[in-house]
């Protein structure tokens, strides 16, 4: 049997939400489908980034990169989170560069 589990909202919405999350999936028999919404603020971020308000870029985007980098650190053993930065680095990078060329 196929399991489809969607969480959004406040149960993403902090470390301690997302290990409950985590501890459904983890206790959830059988074949499973997980869909998550955006962390918490995380789409507000992305609509901020898109209005391209005058000197809050470099901000908004030290915020996101804290509260993934902040999530992964509490979440994944060394191991895990070494292999994470190595992904998650080029990818903040790759968007800085793509978000500070396209402003007028």
């Amino acid at each position: 049997m196929l399991t489809v589990m969607k969480f959004g909202g406040t149960s993403v919405g902090s470390i301690e939400a997302l290990e409950r999350v985590a501890g459904i999936v983890l206790k959830t028999d059988g074949s499973k489908v997980v869909v998550t919404s955006a962390m918490s603020g995380i789409t507000n971020f992305l609509v901020g980034l898109c209005e391209d308000i005058p000197g809050k870029r470099d901000e908004a985007l030290a915020t996101f990169e804290k509260k993934h980098l902040d999530v992964a650190k509490a979440m994944l053993n060394d191991e895990q989170y070494s292999a994470f930065l190595e992904e998650f680095r080029p990818r903040m990078e790759a968007f800085r560069s793509s978000s500070s060329t396209s402003t007028p």
